[in-house]
């Protein structure tokens, strides 16, 4: 059984000598360490080293050899209401004639698609009920 020193070592010869990877001693041998664990054994790395062009750096090395993988982007995260609105996703604003007047909370201009405020449910008081002055016209 060979010793792993003994294989490391040699990859360490191999990698300066033959491959010319610049760098420090030590750094090579981490980073063979670390490549070997990912690849599954020293078989595997000896033969993944021999396919790499002359002269290039680990960094490089460790960009063929064990390349990053892309982050899947996330699902946006469901709109949540905040502590101002309650997850009613609007909140008041003032008072106006008494009454509250009701715009849309600053969780939703800042978290995703913009949100359109239903005005419907928040009607305000003079929308509710028409002033008395205001009957609905007669016809002559």
């Amino acid at each position: 059984m060979v010793d792993d020193s003994h294989v490391e070592d040699r990859l360490v010869i191999f990698c300066l000598d033959q491959k010319r990877v610049p760098g420090n001693t030590q750094t090579l041998r981490t980073y063979l360490r670390a490549w070997k664990e990912r690849l599954g054994g020293w078989g595997r790395l000896e033969e993944a080293l021999w396919g790499l062009k002359n002269g290039m750096t680990v960094i490089e090395i460790q960009d063929k050899l064990c390349p990053r993988e892309k982050p899947k982007s996330a699902a946006a995260p469901e709109m949540k209401g905040c502590s101002l609105c309650d997850g009613k996703k609007v909140m008041p604003v003032g008072i106006r004639d008494g009454a509250w007047t009701w715009a849309a909370c600053s969780c939703t201009r800042r978290h995703g698609p913009k949100v359109e405020l239903d005005r419907s449910k928040y009607l305000l008081p003079w929308q509710r009920a028409p002033i008395a002055s205001q009957g609905p016209e007669e016809v002559l």
